[in-house]
């Protein structure tokens, strides 16, 4: 994957998941700020959050282990 950020680009592999996953947030062929990143760390980590609250919720139904 390539990203230009700032005007510099940046090269790296990633797995299909992975680019999949970064393209939602990050759009390659074009030029990112560092605003658009901060904007997609924000977005993931809301993400991230929610879905760990929705994993809590869900583990306080199970029974405890004995």
């Amino acid at each position: 994957m390539v990203y230009d950020i700032n005007n510099l680009s940046y090269t790296f592999e990633a797995n299909t998941e992975l680019k999949e996953e970064l393209i939602k947030f990050l759009p390659t062929g074009k030029n990112l700020t560092t605003q658009d990143l901060l904007i997609a760390y924000v977005k993931k980590s809301s993400e991230l959050i929610a879905f760990r609250k929705e994993v809590e919720q869900l583990s306080q139904k199970l029974p405890p282990l004995k």
